[in-house]
């Protein structure tokens, strides 16, 4: 029964020590977590790719456009478009995970790329909106730390 105690006593020391309570640490969390999430993601767009069919097919069997685990859009000759990963790519077939397409009737591609662009204006964005935040937490902050 005392084991039990002290476990439960430890439990609520650490879980008191762990406890976000300071504007700053708040701030760091939030930064950290908005931080990693931009790591992690950046910005997509879906780029169309301008060429002819024949060399557009030309260059998907030379593997020149696209990869295994690359995300696409293709346009086929019927005019419908067809979204995958790609899964396999020969000279004939390109293979998705529930579908695939022959490369002879692939008459238009888009494909997803990190635009830097994108990508930079958000992180630009997401750090100018922290710096005005701490800016604006600085006082409370440092009162909060100077009382007793």
């Amino acid at each position: 029964m005392a084991g039990l105690f002290r476990f439960r006593l430890r439990s609520a020391i650490a879980a008191q020590r762990c406890r976000i309570s300071s504007p700053v640490a708040i701030c760091r969390l939030i930064l950290a977590v908005a931080g990693l999430s931009l790591i992690l993601g950046g910005c997509t767009s879906m780029k169309t790719l301008e060429m002819s069919a024949t060399d557009l097919q030309a260059q998907i069997r030379a593997g020149q456009l696209i990869k295994v685990g690359q995300r696409v859009e293709f346009v086929t000759t019927d005019g419908k478009e067809h979204r995958f990963t790609v899964t396999g790519i020969d000279q004939q077939v390109v293979d998705g995970h529930k579908e695939s397409l022959q490369i002879d009737d692939i008459v238009g591609l888009r494909t997803r790329e990190v635009s830097a662009g994108k990508t930079s204006l958000l992180v630009g964005g997401v750090v100018s909106a922290w710096v005005i935040i701490a800016i604006a937490i600085a006082p409370a902050a440092i009162l909060a730390a100077g009382a007793p």
